[in-house]
């Protein structure tokens, strides 16, 4: 019988293919007709209205992270080898996808907006770094013979780079129109982003501290290991 923390990995593992799906239609079809220049039967009201939509249901999969793990530690009866393997693999898919959202949807759809390559850049350069620290701690785990826990620094983190990400999907659009402006909203969003960088690097660190198998990587490579 599927468990609860097993359909909450469920949803986050299809809400990737479908945040795509609905980050084009709201950057080619909603978010035009909210900023008044639309071509399709919409009223701005209800392209503002699915934007807000969007908003809420990236939050809510967000949320559901921190949810699943939560249930599972709590009601033993709720774990399962299912979830074992597959909350893992959703998080990086959802993970990912956001990730490659940020970095090619905003300059691709958004050409109204004035985009500084070294900004890009910066923002596909902090990317790189996150989605190798997931892939390698990962790797880390599946290789390992004993349990690494979760570090506080790598919640830290996560939630650092979810709100980041939030606020770099909206820029451009009326939401960010609305409170402030859709720059405003990029250099927050990019900050961010540099903020959950930094906590990805030093959480990588921790985990190669406090693990074997990040013990005989810093010994292999010794240039990384920066001794904070």
């Amino acid at each position: 019988m599927p468990t609860i923390p097993n359909k909450l990995t469920a949803i986050r593992l299809f809400a990737g293919p479908a945040i795509v799906l609905w980050f084009v239609f709201q950057e080619l079809v909603a978010r035009p007709h909210a900023m008044g220049r639309g071509w399709w039967l919409m009223s701005s009201e209800m392209a503002v209205g699915l934007e807000w939509a969007m908003v809420i249901a990236y939050t809510t999969i967000c949320f559901t992270d921190w949810f699943d793990g939560r249930i599972a530690r709590a009601f033993p009866n709720q774990g399962s080898a299912w979830g074992v393997v597959w909350d893992p693999v959703a998080d990086k898919v959802w993970v990912g996808t956001v990730a490659l959202l940020v970095v090619f949807g905003g300059p691709v759809f958004s050409w109204d907006l004035e985009y500084f390559w070294w900004i890009v850049l910066l923002e596909v350069l902090f990317i790189t770094t996150i989605i190798a620290r997931e892939l390698l701690v990962a790797y880390w785990r599946k290789i390992s013979t004993e349990e690494i826990p979760v570090k506080y620094c790598g919640k830290v983190k996560t939630t650092a780079q979810m709100i980041a990400f939030g606020f770099l999907l909206a820029r451009g659009g009326p939401i960010s129109m609305q409170f402030v402006s859709a720059e405003a909203f990029g250099w927050i969003g990019t900050m961010g982003l540099a903020v959950a960088t930094a906590l990805t690097v030093i959480s990588l660190y921790q985990y190669a501290k406090d693990s074997a198998v990040g013990k005989e990587f810093l010994a292999r490579y010794p240039i990384l290991n920066f001794g904070f």
